[in-house]
């Protein structure tokens, strides 16, 4: 198969790579966007970027876009504006869940999928143009939302297969169990486009094995390409419980997390002495069941609820804290948090609570903290070995091969193995 290409040879921790130039990544979700769906592409692009990638990135627009990388440049497509509802906040937190309510009431009648329905109007021929203008041979589309992937598939279809195509999927699409739809055809509609984007591909990546087994049955087209994190890692970073106080959760405790961590809360409240005189800081938002049931933990700084906070600001949370939670939902055994990789790389040890599944498996096998059921006598008898653990070496070696470094080599890899296939 004969490949335009401009071949170039860098030296990259001791590897050759020979590579194309422009690439396409399709990410509505990227920076300025500073929640968890952007994080996996803006420092994939950073690092395919430094290997000498051209990427074109394809995203709506959310203001200014920082400086990702020289190779990386950014195409705003332009795209109905329903997309900015989703992300509008309040400092009350009632109105935020009102406003919140409100908008998936309308995305249930219009965008029942996501919120990436009606781009591609906009996306399809601009995916097109740039193919054409740059001679692009390699298009990445990621999802959620996981329409990008729909247009993605169409553009294809549409330029007779002149060019790869590579589905990334961070979720759970047509399966995600707390997705409801209110009638059948959207949910086969749905369904229908799934199946299409996935067919039309050349290769789907999943974030993890189990993701993968779900949605295709682990199918021939089928890779894994963890997550990651994009911190310093330096060795001997180990962590020293008797100069850090307190203990961390950040994110959204609600979907089926807040079920699983009710156990945790009700061993807290039953004994607090379990904490051994720590505070338990949640950054992000609590379930007001939650916080109503457990108000006394809450009144008495037992446990501490902050505004959620930008990742350079949780970061200095996260050093000076002695371990971090973390709540799985037990609808959710095929996924892994993101923050499961980033703890490790700011030597900091994980308590998972969980009902088994990718997260349990991952903690267990690199020994990067303590995996528990649901379970308030566990959790209590597991919270006495975690504040005696030193898992050091293990969180160091996890967190040198788990970079987003280390992935975009991975994403390399498979890039290439794509065009050398006929």
């Amino acid at each position: 198969m004969s490949l335009q290409m401009e071949a170039n040879v860098v030296k990259t921790d001791g590897e050759s790579l020979v590579y194309m130039t422009n690439l396409i990544i399709i990410a509505h979700k990227y920076p300025p966007f500073s929640g968890v769906g952007a994080n996996r592409w803006a420092h994939l692009t950073q690092y395919l970027g430094q290997m000498g990638y051209k990427l074109h990135v394809l995203t709506v627009d959310r203001g200014s876009v920082p400086i990702v990388h020289e190779n990386v440049i950014v195409h705003k497509v332009k795209s109905e504006p329903f997309y900015k509802l989703t992300s509008i906040k309040f400092k009350n937190r009632l109105l935020t869940s009102l406003f919140s309510f409100a908008v998936n009431k309308i995305r249930s009648v219009f965008w029942f999928d996501d919120e990436a329905q009606y781009w591609g109007k906009y996306l399809v021929p601009k995916i097109l143009e740039v193919v054409e203008q740059y001679n692009v041979k390699v298009v990445i589309a990621t999802g959620h939302p996981f329409q990008a992937n729909r247009w993605a598939a169409e553009a294809k279809i549409k330029s007779g297969g002149s060019f790869k195509l590579i589905q990334d999927i961070r979720d759970p699409w047509v399966h995600n169990p707390f997705k409801k739809y209110m009638f059948r055809w959207q949910f086969e509609k749905v369904k229908k486009w799934q199946e299409v984007a996935l067919e039309v591909a050349d290769a789907n990546v999943f974030v993890t094995s189990a993701l993968s087994h779900l949605i295709t049955g682990g199918a021939r087209k089928s890779n894994v390409i963890e997550n990651g994190h994009n911190f310093h890692v330096v060795a001997g970073n180990i962590n020293n419980n008797t100069v850090k106080k307190g203990i961390i959760h950040a994110g959204t405790l609600a979907n089926g997390r807040d079920v699983v961590a009710e156990p945790f809360f009700n061993a807290c409240n039953n004994n607090p002495d379990i904490l051994l005189g720590h505070s338990v800081h949640f950054y992000g938002r609590v379930s007001m069941w939650l916080l109503n049931k457990y108000k006394n933990l809450f009144d008495n700084n037992i446990f501490i609820l902050h505004q959620p906070i930008s990742q350079k600001e949780l970061t200095s949370k996260y050093v000076n804290s002695i371990f971090a939670l973390q709540f799985n939902a037990k609808e959710y055994p095929y996924l892994v948090s993101t923050k499961i990789y980033e703890h490790p790389a700011l030597g900091l040890s994980t308590f998972s609570v969980n009902c088994g599944g990718a997260v349990d498996n991952l903690i267990k096998e690199n020994d990067i903290g303590i995996s528990c059921i649901p379970c308030e006598v566990a959790i209590s008898n597991s919270l006495v070995e975690m504040f005696n653990r030193n898992d050091g070496k293990s969180l160091y070696n996890f967190a040198k091969r788990s970079s987003f470094k280390s992935k975009a080599l991975e994403y390399n890899e498979l890039i290439m193995r794509v065009l050398k296939e006929q």
